[in-house]
């Protein structure tokens, strides 16, 4: 018989010993979520233990409770959540003793009591939004905090029509109890924390969508521009009187220009107008589209947006002197369909007649004065608290943008490409609604950088939204123009191809050279780099380029077909630019007001960082 080996017995031994502690193990986790989940009643339960049948009893006299500090005896902090606030002391008639007793019956969830908002409230809510959740909303509430940044799910815009229209309570009880991947905060923040950060946020989306309405009548005036004459009145004055200056000499020139050299001064004035259409039409566009979807971009594209389209009946009334002589503009007015060698296809005649083209041109200018009264700031701009009103913006913003789509297009056909009747593009009225857009997003950030204040890391964020967006733009554009002049180059059509043998074949090849580069190669190339596009001065920059290349383009569009010799300035071409030009700067600088351009800083002067205070 042999004998057991000693280190295998002590082997099984250990081994049985094991085994028993594991089928012990079940039995000890039960136990244990019996004592987590042992009877008891819910809230407000019937009970047959006592004589009025409540399962909720209050406290008996002489009871002190101690859970009644804010998260006090309790690590999940709810029964902190039940503590009697200061501001509520005086508004219950329940002694001191028995009071939370029967709140803890009457409210499994917080109190819905949140404390009187006062600038003390808002700068405390400020300082734990800051802390908490600043982090994943960022400090303005965009949903583009430094966590989101680095990978971390993005949370919807605190701007957004469903967080302006939800309640407080319903803010209140997110951060109790969390969202989604957002973990609640009932154990970090104590309840009158979380109403205080209530109020900021309602502060923060007050900020960003405000009525006009909503200001005092005293500061209305100031707000419309009225401290902008007040704190830079001598610069303002100075600069409006220069524009004034201008414009009436380039009056002075085209009308010098005209007479004495018999040149066709008409020609100039188009493009330039045309250029300054863009803008205001442009802007439009833009109103529509952050109406829709919000952002911190359109706060710091907001003051040149709104300006220019309270300059909209300006810039209707300045298309009457085009109205002067269209026969010197349009060739097919001057001629009869089907008549030979018009160059006119006689085809055409049911769109391009005079009666049609004008009626046309009044339900361009009705729709497009329409939607700027419509979207303008003091008439569109809506209080969070008017979820109705928020929709009836969004719908006029949706059919308004759609409708300048449609009604810039046959504008495009209109007023440039019948310039060369027989020439066509499908893409042309796109190509000319993207450099419209583009023109005016270049104004836009031009005018922020002019009214930006201290350079913070919230500002140097919307900059870069700002530049993300025109490069998108500057792209676009010079797809929809290299597709347009593939298609007429690989159709090589005996119509269509003089159009673009005129611009590149003469000395206008040189415009078009500059016109590629300025408005397609270098700014592409600066848009690329984040930190181009995080430096306002260097993205205002290369803006202007942007607009002075959209104003190139609208010369190099119009010109030629009445310089066919080749490339060349005339003394009307700077009038026009005078004329047009000044009047509108001048007054767009009138309009804006520096108010408009608070929302640009997004920090006070003591927040450096990416997560410092955020205006109000």
């Amino acid at each position: 018989m042999g004998r057991t080996n000693p280190t295998c017995a002590s082997s099984i031994v250990r081994l049985l010993l094991g085994s028993l502690c594991l089928l012990l193990l079940p039995g000890c986790e039960k136990a244990m979520r019996n004592m987590y989940e042992q009877p008891k009643y819910g809230p407000l339960a019937e009970s047959s233990l006592w004589p009025d049948g409540q399962s909720a009893r209050s406290l008996e006299p002489g009871v002190v409770v101690h859970s009644a500090g804010s998260l006090a005896a309790s690590s999940s902090g709810r029964q902190g959540d039940l503590a009697l606030p200061d501001w509520a002391a005086g508004a219950t008639a329940l002694d001191s003793g028995a009071a939370w007793g029967m709140v803890a019956a009457a409210h499994p969830q917080p109190v819905r009591m949140p404390p009187p908002v006062t600038i003390e409230e808002l700068q405390r809510g400020r300082g734990r939004y800051d802390i908490y959740c600043a982090p994943c909303h960022s400090v303005s509430g965009d949903g583009d905090g430094m966590v989101v940044r680095r990978g971390f799910p993005a949370p919807a815009s605190l701007h957004t029509l469903p967080m302006r229209a939800a309640s407080n309570a319903h803010l209140f009880d997110v951060i109790t109890s969390g969202y989604g991947v957002m973990y609640p905060f009932a154990d970090r923040i104590a309840p009158p924390d979380r109403w205080a950060i209530v109020a900021y946020v309602r502060a923060l989306q007050r900020s960003q969508h405000a009525s006009i309405d909503d200001v005092p009548q005293a500061e209305r005036r100031a707000l419309r521009g009225g401290a902008l004459m007040s704190v830079a009145a001598p610069v303002v004055r100075r600069l409006s009187a220069a524009c004034l200056v201008a414009a009436l000499a380039g009056v002075l020139l085209l009308i010098v220009a005209g007479r004495q050299s018999g040149q066709p001064w008409l020609p100039s004035y188009l493009f330039v107008w045309l250029f300054v259409l863009g803008l205001s039409l442009g802007s439009l566009a833009w109103v529509a589209v952050h109406n829709l979807t919000g952002g911190g971009w359109g706060q710091a594209a907001r003051p040149f947006l709104q300006a220019a389209l309270r300059l909209f009946p300006l810039t209707a009334l300045l298309a009457v002197p085009l109205l002067f002589a269209p026969g010197e503009l349009l060739p097919w007015m001057r001629t009869t369909a089907g008549a030979p060698d018009s160059g006119f296809v006689a085809g055409q005649h049911w769109y391009l007649n005079p009666a049609f083209f004008y009626a046309r041109a009044i339900i361009y200018f009705a729709v497009w004065l329409g939607l700027a009264r419509l979207l303008r700031s003091d008439r569109a701009m809506v209080p969070h608290r008017a979820g109705r009103h928020d929709a009836a913006l969004q719908t006029v913003s949706a059919v308004g943008f759609i409708l300048y789509a449609i009604t810039t297009t046959f504008a495009a056909v209109d007023w440039m490409m019948s310039l060369t009747p027989y020439w066509h593009s499908t893409v042309f009225g796109l190509l000319i609604g993207t450099g419209q857009a583009l023109s005016a997003l270049a104004g836009a950030i031009v005018c922020a950088k002019a009214l930006a204040g201290d350079v913070d890391a919230p500002l140097r964020q919307r900059f870069h939204d700002l530049g993300n967006l025109a490069l998108v733009l500057v792209l676009v554009w010079a797809y929809l123009a290299l597709m347009q002049y593939l298609i007429v180059w690989i159709e090589d059509l005996p119509d269509e191809i003089p159009w673009y043998l005129l611009r590149s074949r003469t000395s206008w090849s040189t415009l078009t050279s500059f016109v590629v580069i300025a408005h397609f190669v270098l700014p592409f190339l600066f848009l690329l780099s984040r930190g181009a596009k995080r430096a306002p001065a260097v993205l205002a920059a290369v803006a202007a380029l942007v607009l002075l290349a959209c104003l190139a383009d609208s010369f190099w569009l119009v010109v030629p077909i009445f310089r066919p010799r080749g490339f060349e300035l005339q003394w009307s071409d700077l009038g026009a630019l005078l004329a047009i030009g000044g009047l509108w700067l001048g007054c767009l600088i009138f309009v804006i007001g520096l108010p408009a351009a608070d929302p640009l800083r997004g920090a006070l002067a003591q927040g450096t960082g990416d997560h410092g205070p955020q205006h109000t």
